[in-house]
């Protein structure tokens, strides 16, 4: 028996004494607010049962643990008269009857006589007691008994004093970011942390921290499930890659074309019961286009981006459809979104290009990277296509969007994607990078990281998509700027993208605002803030409704492309539009962690 057992072995009664005479009222509003009623709770080191008897007096169902048996002894007197407590022997950290720590579910209840996991842990005061080598092992046996929701509470001092001959109770000073960083490889997230300065028994003042960990293992999961995609599936193709990146794009860009599925509505298989959430097939079918226009773009041979001597799947289309725009991808996407596609004289060779160069980039990316993305996963597949929609379809994106239906993706994959998108997609085209010089290296073709990346990544300077929007300010008159109201000159005016370019690149009209130069250079990166948003809404509605009379099938595609999941109403459209820009910009700023913008008027 270790020397800080054997203290509270010799000294119960004086322990428990002192714990029943403390005031725990934080303490209990903590355990309150954190552990419901009806909870199955389990309580490491419970001393007195002090805590214990109070969960349970709100009908939580409390499993109290204590290495010593004197200790114990006493908790269960005082508990005579309350029920919803078991007390049970259990040293920390735990061992089985090899003397070795449980690592299983199963062997970790079997020491508690349990077989079900708890929904709480409870550790107030105890954890300092064990070295680093008893702490990790005692977190895994936390790991072990808590259920993939569970809920921690710990309460541990820092800066105690050591170890003295009155008192030879070990104290591992850790700070409390040790808890937090060590509960955190198993999937715990620090929820709520309070600290107590200069409290304790008298000479043994010191920082007291209670913190709240809750258990996010469908996130862990979701985390572990992106990776393995990335790194353990064969890797013949970039087709991967490219699929990641334009759902990792779509979550960034357009957020608010997601659509959630009810369970009922549809499930890819009877014996599956999950959550899932659909974009539009035609925002990744349009990525693809944009990602492989450009690396096969420009002078020399591209980088390989198939094993061998295969080409890609709609290199031939794509090749063509190149062609008849020189080269232009830019002309090409405003003749998209412009709607000069579906005119009645419209190139015949350009529309049908078109319609070759998506349907095979469909086709290609249903028959690889959709389909055998996690076949072999014990999680199973993360990506399903709706089906096709038959008939005509116009070679708009309103069209392209209803003929091909939705991409279907896990929810949790989808809402990890909101946290880390942005980091996610530049690992992605890093590995993206490197597969596609191996692949030219193979080829016996010369490539480098570098200059395969500079084909991957958005233009630093994005002022070519910029010049429409300048054309059509500068030719308004009055104007002002969005932010500060100021009369705007040639001189002075500058195209602001309300949500930076560097954030998400996007050019679309709905988000380049006529702006002082002096304001747009103070907003740089940052994105405004809601107030100042709300307080720029009538300048923000007359510089939309500008861009919208010069160009309304251009406006009203992109905002509905990007923003919205239905079309924009004939009037009154810009509330709604207003509406998904806030939600955008507040979910942009979040994933980003981005800084906000309240204007000059402020100083910023």
């Amino acid at each position: 028996m270790n020397e800080t057992l054997s203290h509270y072995e010799r000294n119960a009664a004086r322990e428990a004494s002192r714990y029943e005479s403390l005031t725990a009222t934080t303490l209990d509003a903590v355990l309150e607010r954190w552990i419901p009623r009806g909870a199955r709770v389990l309580e490491l080191g419970c001393g007195s049962g002090r805590d214990a008897r109070r969960m349970a007096a709100r009908g939580v169902r409390v499993t109290a643990t204590d290495g010593s048996e004197e200790m114990l002894r006493i908790a269960r007197d005082l508990a005579k008269e309350v029920g919803g407590i078991r007390f049970q022997h259990l040293p920390l950290p735990p061992r089985n009857d090899s003397g070795m720590a449980p690592r299983t579910r199963t062997g970790a209840l079997a020491l508690l006589g349990e077989k079900d996991s708890f929904d709480a842990l409870v550790a107030i005061g105890v954890l300092q007691h064990l070295d680093d080598a008893g702490l990790f092992d005692a977190a895994l046996f936390i790991d072990a008994v808590l259920g993939d929701a569970g809920t921690i509470v710990l309460s541990i001092p820092e800066n105690h004093a050591t170890a003295t001959a009155e008192d030879p109770r070990f104290y591992a000073n850790r700070p409390a970011a040790h808890y937090s960083s060590l509960l955190s490889r198993f999937g715990f997230e620090e929820a709520y942390s309070e600290r107590r300065e200069s409290t304790g028994a008298p000479g043994k003042e010191c920082t007291w921290v209670t913190l709240v960990f809750v258990r996010r293992a469908e996130r862990l999961r979701a985390v572990s499930r992106l990776r393995g995609i990335l790194e353990d599936e064969a890797k013949t193709a970039t087709y991967k890659f490219a699929l990641l990146r334009a759902v990792a794009d779509v979550n960034i860009e357009a957020p608010g074309r997601a659509r959630f599925l009810a369970r009922n509505e549809w499930q890819p298989a009877a014996s599956i019961e999950a959550d899932w959430v659909a974009i539009p097939f035609s925002l990744v079918v349009e990525r693809w286009l944009d990602y492989f226009w450009e690396l096969t773009a420009g002078t020399g041979p591209a980088p390989r981006q198939i094993q061998g001597s295969r080409t890609l799947g709609f290199g031939a289309s794509l090749s063509r459809l190149q062609a008849l725009y020189a080269g232009d991808r830019l002309h090409f996407r405003r003749d998209f979104y412009e709607g000069r596609l579906a005119l009645p004289d419209a190139d015949p060779a350009k529309v049908k290009a078109f319609f070759e160069t998506v349907i095979d980039i469909a086709e290609t990316l249903k028959k690889g990277p959709v389909y055998f993305t996690g076949s072999k996963s014990p999680d199973g597949k993360p990506f399903y296509t709706s089906h096709v929609q038959k008939g005509a379809w116009a070679p708009t994106p309103a069209g392209l969007a209803h003929h091909f239906g939705e991409l279907r993706l896990p929810v949790p994959l989808w809402n990890e994607l909101n946290r880390s998108a942005p980091w996610f997609v530049n690992t992605v085209m890093l590995e993206w990078a490197r597969l596609s010089v191996r692949f030219s290296k193979l080829a016996g073709e010369p490539a480098t990281t570098a200059a395969v990346l500079e084909r991957l990544l958005p233009p630093d300077n994005p002022e070519r998509d910029t010049v429409l929007a300048k054309a059509v300010f500068e030719g308004t008159g009055n104007l002002r700027c969005v932010w500060t109201n100021r009369p705007l000159t040639r001189s002075t005016l500058a195209v602001d993208h309300m949500i930076p370019w560097a954030r998400t690149h996007c050019n679309d009209l709905w988000n380049l605002l006529p702006a002082d130069r002096t304001a747009n250079g103070r907003k740089s990166d940052r994105l405004p803030t809601l107030r100042l948003l709300d307080e720029a809404r009538p300048r923000l509605f007359r510089a939309w409704r500008t861009l919208e009379d010069a160009h309304s099938a251009l406006f009203r595609a992109q905002a509905e492309n990007t923003l919205l999941r239905t079309s924009l109403p004939k009037v009154g459209w810009e509330t709604p539009l207003f509406d998904a820009v806030l939600r955008t910009a507040d979910d942009t700023a979040r994933q980003f962690g981005a800084a906000r913008w309240d204007g000059v008027s402020t100083g910023q």
